[in-house]
């Protein structure tokens, strides 16, 4: 239990338990999600078991066309050694296959990450029948199977869930009017920040104006003028492109004529901007022109291209030029306040997928240590759980959906190289591969590689890679993509979207059908309290006869003739029914 401790990191920061309480709530939004995806996995589990059961397991000699005949030993030819050797014949079993339906989820589930998912479906088209060797491309149709199965779970299934994560962070963050996965503290840097978002050139240079005024001397009047001019600006932008790509042209081994090109071009550049940073300056004066973080950053990048020499480590610098491009597109303009304003909810969900990550990294190492490099195909020193360092790199790895299919089939299946030895060696193998041992010196010969299965294996990856992406990753774009849809309506980018309108249409039709199920809903329920009083007055006339008819057999003939002369008494119900 002691690879549970990181997860009390949940009790100390505040970051990770408002995102943990917000996945809490997002639960039941995306669980019939996952019913569907599971009840879709385990109907083509069964239909696999049936297709593919027991033929997906083969013998290591080719030639070998049944289990029956796969004994005795045949001439091998390994690449490292230059001659033939004689290999006991063995049914191997692979990792992934139909067997039963616990190896048919695990292979469905990896066909569904689409990580070498083709090794697996060229399996399935290699079948010739129970204990038969497999056959290349013997039944092509069955790769059909896993075509369909990977368009249902990778293309539809997938982008369902993505939706979902979108629509629940959506309506959460409509719903609350501010950061659903941001402290308190995070909160307030959110507003401050888009308070003093990125603007464009032209609001920068009014507000600028606004707030310390027109220069009244001729020549500060006159830089002004020319410095705020779109002119300017766009000779300015046309330079700071040329720049960087004079910049992106260097490469090793070039010719002393271009480094002296690119070396030119890049004084003149310099000249350039101190000349646009110098009027800027001198038209605004020191306290105007610090005033605006574009000026700050302008005049540090200037001062660096006049420190910067012919082989400068300051000379990449010159780079962060282009960022002032953002003034004037307004596309990278939104793409820039979008990175800022989902930084505090972006950290959040980034430090609960680094937890997530650590806990499981701690986990591997305890039960996968043992695994090394050697005879695997995707596991080696740098992706391993034998330090935490490539451990961290190994799930960061399968988070992503690269390469979980070698990384399960090494971990769940290892196998240890053969030990061989030969009786005699010509005299020339020993002079250019030495290492190979005689029998005389090497252990008891084993040519059969030692296998162990670790079920483990097929819990840990897949719930694991389910957590950091489905879930978390999915979060991650569900985050930026309500981010961007703000800033992008901000700087006018989809006012003309026929999407939008689409959506105004859909919401406006939405609004007609809701209005009309109230008036509906309305119109039902009077009618309902029209009919509950009618019975009323029903039962009311009926229990007022009755009364009038045990009075009338009470009273003497007499006062029944008085009652026949003169005219009957109005109901009084019948009075309220006429009202």
């Amino acid at each position: 239990m002691r690879v549970l401790r990181p997860l009390r990191a949940l009790s100390r920061l505040k970051g990770l338990q408002v995102v943990v309480v917000g996945l809490l709530e997002a639960i039941p939004s995306i669980w019939h999600v996952i019913i569907f995806g599971l009840f879709q996995t385990f109907v083509f589990a069964i239909l696999g078991v049936q297709l593919f059961g027991g033929q997906f397991h083969r013998c290591n000699d080719s030639s070998v066309s049944h289990k029956d005949e796969c004994v005795g030993r045949y001439l091998h030819y390994p690449t490292d050694v230059g001659w033939p050797i004689w290999t006991e014949r063995k049914w191997s079993y692979s990792v992934y296959h139909f067997d039963h339906m616990g190896a048919a989820m695990v292979s469905l589930f990896i066909v569904s990450t689409a990580s070498s998912w083709h090794q697996i479906s060229w399996g399935g088209m290699d079948v010739a029948g129970v204990d038969h060797q497999p056959i290349e491309n013997n039944a092509p149709l069955y790769g059909g199977f896993f075509v369909i199965f990977l368009v249902l779970s990778k293309w539809m299934w997938t982008n369902i869930l993505v939706s979902i994560v979108v629509d629940f962070y959506m309506r959460a963050q409509k719903g609350l009017g501010k950061e659903r996965f941001a402290t308190s503290e995070q909160q307030k840097w959110w507003s401050a920040v888009k308070l003093n978002k990125l603007k464009s050139m032209t609001i920068m240079r009014n507000e600028l104006i606004a707030s310390y005024g027109i220069p009244t001397s001729g020549i500060r009047h006159w830089l002004l003028h020319i410095v705020m001019h779109n002119y300017c600006e766009v000779v300015v932008m046309v330079c700071i492109c040329l720049n960087g790509l004079i910049l992106a042209t260097q490469h090793a081994d070039q010719t002393e004529t271009w480094s002296t090109i690119v070396q030119w071009s890049n004084f003149a550049f310099t000249i350039v901007f101190v000349l646009e940073t110098s009027a800027k300056l001198l038209a605004l004066f020191p306290r105007a022109y610090f005033s605006q973080g574009w000026n700050c950053f302008d005049f540090v990048i200037t001062i660096v291209a006049m420190l910067d020499g012919t082989t400068s480590v300051f000379r990449i610098f010159r780079l962060g030029r282009l960022f002032k491009m953002v003034q004037r597109a307004k596309g990278l303009r939104a793409l820039l306040n979008t990175l800022l304003l989902a930084l505090p909810s972006m950290a959040n969900v980034g430090m609960l997928l680094l937890l997530l990550t650590f806990t499981f990294a701690i986990l591997g190492m305890n039960l996968y240590h043992e695994v090394s490099e050697g005879n695997l195909q995707a596991i080696n020193h740098h992706l391993s759980f034998q330090s935490f360092g490539s451990s961290m790199l190994l799930l960061m790895t399968v988070a992503t959906g690269s390469d979980i299919t070698g990384h399960l089939h090494d971990i769940a299946r290892t196998c240890d190289a053969p030990v061989m030895c030969y009786e005699e060696l010509p005299p020339a193998t020993m002079r250019y591969m030495p290492e190979l041992p005689l029998c005389a010196y090497a252990p008891e010969p084993d040519p059969e590689p030692k296998c162990e299965l670790r079920n483990t294996a097929f819990f840990f990856f897949p719930i694991y890679f389910m957590m950091a992406n489905y879930l978390l990753l999915n979060l991650l774009i569900a985050i930026v993509l309500d981010k961007f849809t703000e800033m992008a309506l901000e700087e006018g980018l989809l006012t003309n979207s026929s999407v939008i309108d689409l959506v105004r249409r859909k919401v406006m039709l939405d609004k007609f059908f809701m209005t009309l199920k109230l008036k509906v809903t309305q119109w039902r329920r009077q009618q309902e309290e029209i009919d509950m009083q009618m019975e009323r007055v029903a039962v009311q006339r009926s229990e007022a006869r009755l009364t009038k008819n045990k009075k009338k057999r009470s009273t003497s003939s007499t006062d029944r003739d008085h009652a026949n002369v003169h005219s009957p008494e109005r109901d009084p119900i019948e009075d309220q029914l006429m009202t």
